[in-house]
């Protein structure tokens, strides 16, 4: 059986295992996130030139895009491998970041906003896909008895590391930025670079879930 293939039954052992790698994937992801998006994106658009309607775009599109996972249904039903689609599109959305974060050095400021809105339409969808198999891929791994508690604890544990995490981006970008030799964009895209790297890391723990 290939080591992606779906389970029909999963013992003790290795649900236990699943939900501690679970914990961990919830700590990378929320990382990735918080460093991805944002304050760090709107200041990045921002260096970029960015008008209020590209901002205001900017924060529409990840709710909006969430109603791909209407379709998404089918996709999962077609391919019955939530665990596949869970790691793939994973991969494909928080890779997605590192063509981000090389935006400012390839492209001028007016490209780079049209190809900023382009890329997180696309990131947007795929993660959409991903969110639907993601989410009914747990409902079945997590057993019902401990499913509020789990989840609340993997929370507080994701938003606690991703609070400091910030809190020292934050920092870094302005020392970034006191250096006039500096341009400021590109403090950014260190930052969407370290996030898309951890995120793809995490990755791994999706992987070794049953």
């Amino acid at each position: 059986m290939n080591s992606l293939s779906p389970s029909p039954v999963l013992s003790k052992d290795e649900v236990e295992q699943g939900l501690s790698h679970i914990i961990f994937d919830g700590i990378t992801t929320h990382t990735f996130v918080t460093l991805t998006g944002g304050i760090f994106l709107i200041a990045f658009a921002l260096e970029l030139g960015a008008s209020n309607i590209v901002i205001g775009l900017l924060a529409a599109i990840p709710p909006l895009a969430e109603l791909v996972q209407i379709p998404a249904v089918g996709l999962i039903e077609k391919f019955r491998n939530r665990r596949l689609i869970t790691i793939v599109t994973s991969v494909m959305s928080r890779g997605l970041w590192i063509i981000i974060a090389v935006i400012p050095f390839l492209f001028t400021q007016q490209i780079g906003i049209y190809c900023l809105v382009f890329f997180l339409i696309l990131y947007s969808c795929i993660s959409s896909v991903k969110h639907c198999s993601w989410k009914s891929w747990m409902r079945d791994l997590i057993p019902d008895e401990i499913l509020g508690l789990f989840f609340s604890r993997r929370m507080a544990l994701s938003f606690a590391l991703a609070t400091v995490l910030s809190l020292c981006a934050s920092f870094l970008g302005d020392i970034w930025q006191s250096d006039s030799q500096r341009t400021p964009v590109y403090g950014y895209s260190f930052i969407f670079g370290a996030g898309s790297l951890i995120g793809l890391a995490g990755t791994y723990f999706l992987i070794k879930t049953p």
